[in-house]
């Protein structure tokens, strides 16, 4: 699996299901105009996550290929959630991991 520079650019994951309800909840009781960011609070490096789905499938061996960063790339893609979660109650409700091996 080709990763990106070391790996180590970290992002924000969260089962489609829980996007799309927040999505429904956003669209149903959302406030017209305000913005509402969707994430879950879970994240993990890149490197990391592919080593874990790797773990998870059984593969054996480090399934990391290094290739170039792009320029400009991010760090880190995180949200702060507190509006949706403060506002509408949005909770995410699919652990990462059962979420992971759901799609495995």
């Amino acid at each position: 699996v080709p990763v990106y520079g070391d790996g180590t650019n970290t992002r924000e994951w969260i089962h489609v299901d829980d996007h799309s309800r927040a999505l429904m909840l956003v669209a149903e009781k959302g406030a017209a105009g305000r913005v509402y960011n969707i994430g879950s609070g879970v994240e993990l490096s890149n490197i990391n996550m592919v080593r874990k789905l790797a773990e998870m499938t059984g593969f054996f061996g480090d399934p990391v290929r290094f290739v170039e960063d792009r320029k400009g790339h991010d760090q880190r893609y995180a949200l702060d959630c507190s509006r949706i979660r403060d506002e509408l109650g949005f909770e995410p409700e699919i652990a990462f991991e059962d979420g992971l091996r759901e799609l495995i």
